[in-house]
């Protein structure tokens, strides 16, 4: 891929907003032999971010069996593990979703997670870890909401939840397994019955990954199914 994927008003706003990194942010890509061109955009695109601002460094490797074990698709995104933060994203952050990169990276770099007091209270009782799938597509406007949220939790809960983002044109076997209809889509454990349609109400949300938290036995680097 030779073409350079930024134009000039997009480094300009991405500059603007990369004002509001307060610290480095590393971001891993994993990828494997399935999905090349997604693999191949993903890398470009992070070079890319990297020349506009020095503060985000890539750490390039290949998807392992244990990855995939842990649920990890080709091409996967660690951001923030060196901060201790398990935020994820799976595919190529194309369209819509490079804007949700954007912003993933500006989050996990100030490690203000910007939810509700009452919110934290209630992440603060969590005994048991969860992992969080939010489900989109390059072209859903409503997508970058419903994964944002989700990692803002990652951020304020850093030792309990996975969020992981998903887009589902790279991941058709995951959408498959989730039985994805409309998006976006929010799973929580993995659990079937956990699935909301739509950007979600963070009071009703927290509520509802608090509750399914307590169903299904899950770690950081457990099934994705919750098995």
């Amino acid at each position: 891929m030779s073409t350079r994927l930024l134009d000039d008003e997009s480094i300009k706003h991405i500059r603007e907003r990369f004002k509001l990194l307060s610290r480095p942010v590393d971001v891993t890509l994993l990828t494997g032999q399935e999905n090349e061109e997604a693999c191949e955009f993903t890398r470009q695109f992070l070079t890319e971010l990297i020349e506009v601002d020095d503060r985000i460094t890539l750490t390039q490797g290949r998807l392992g069996d244990d990855d995939r074990a842990a649920g990890l698709t080709s091409p996967a995104l660690l951001i923030g593990r060196d901060l201790g933060y398990a935020i994820e994203f799976l595919g190529a952050p194309n369209g819509i979703e490079a804007g949700t990169l954007i912003e993933t990276l500006i989050l996990v770099a100030g490690g203000e997670h910007g939810l509700r007091e009452e919110s934290v209270a209630q992440l603060a009782t969590l005994t048991n870890p969860v992992t969080l799938h939010s489900l989109g597509t390059p072209t859903c406007p409503h997508c970058p909401t419903s994964i944002l949220l989700n990692y803002r939790l990652a951020v304020a809960a850093p030792d309990f939840v996975r969020a992981i983002g998903v887009n589902v044109v790279d991941n058709m076997d995951l959408a498959r397994r989730f039985n994805v209809k409309s998006v976006p889509q929010q799973v929580i454990n993995g659990d079937p019955e956990s699935i909301t349609i739509g950007t979600q109400a963070e009071a009703d949300y927290v509520t509802q990954v608090l509750e399914f938290s307590t169903r299904t036995s899950t770690t950081r680097e457990g099934d994705i199914d919750g098995e």
